[in-house]
């Protein structure tokens, strides 16, 4: 079971050059990277090999995040410029050793959404036969308009594609807001995910017992990581008593 740790969440107390070495000393086995694109990789590399923590996951580019910009890979029109965004992501998961790029769907009420989607998952996954690509499905709720908005349209598109380095990110948190039982859909879906997130519920505030899904993890053998992923109330060190007791004998 590996314990990773989102550093665009956590540890925002620290300069970005210092995240990855809290964590570590957190107890972190990994972190996770959503928009590392602000600084070189080698720089970023750097801070990772210093704290000993391998990078396990970056998002493709969003420079309007905080706008509202959710990606363009299912955008029809803009396909030039998610292939540009993807080459940038395949350029800094292949210097920072990082196996997933989740892939942002956008979001789009056009009809044609989902096929120019597939279209463009097709061409990245040939482009990064190293790599996997992850799809999230991001709840409606917090995310209205978001192309990608339920499971059922994620394993959808996994079917038609038919890729091997294609698979589900699996966030605990959307899976509860859309309304179903999280670890019962997560066991569902488990040979399908390549990556898991979590947080509390229903607020997206710190954990207060994972118990349950480290049962899941060791009883399934998981061999991937299992992501923080939430919004501490304030320094990240005094929301990691779930950590803690999850890391003791």
């Amino acid at each position: 079971m590996r314990i990773g740790a989102n550093l665009t969440l956590l540890f925002t107390e620290y300069p970005e050059a210092d995240r990855p070495a809290a964590a570590a000393r957190a107890g972190f086995d990994a972190v996770e990277i959503l928009f590392p694109y602000n600084r070189p990789p080698r720089t970023v590399l750097k801070d990772l090999t210093r704290a000993g923590l391998p990078l396990q996951l970056i998002n493709t580019p969003e420079p309007d995040w905080d706008s509202g910009g959710r990606g363009n890979g299912a955008i029809p029109g803009a396909e030039d410029d998610f292939r540009a965004g993807f080459r940038k992501a395949l350029t800094y998961a292949r210097a920072l050793g990082a196996p997933l790029i989740h892939v942002l769907a956008g979001r789009s009420d056009d009809p044609a959404a989902l096929d120019t989607f597939l279209a463009n998952l097709l061409w990245a996954s040939a482009e990064a036969p190293d790599k996997f690509l992850t799809l999230e499905p991001l709840n409606p709720q917090d995310h209205p308009g978001y192309a990608l908005d339920s499971f059922d349209k994620a394993c959808a598109l996994l079917d038609r594609a038919a890729r091997p380095n294609l698979a589900l990110q699996f966030d605990i948190y959307h899976a509860a807001r859309m309304g179903h039982d999280p670890l019962a859909l997560l066991r569902d879906l488990a040979e399908r995910t390549a990556h898991i997130q979590f947080s509390g519920l229903p607020d997206r505030g710190a954990p207060k017992d994972i118990a349950d899904l480290a049962r899941f993890l060791d009883e399934t053998g998981y061999p991937g990581v299992a992501a923080a992923e939430y919004q501490p109330p304030g320094n990240t060190e005094d929301s990691l008593a779930w950590l803690s007791t999850l890391k003791s004998p």
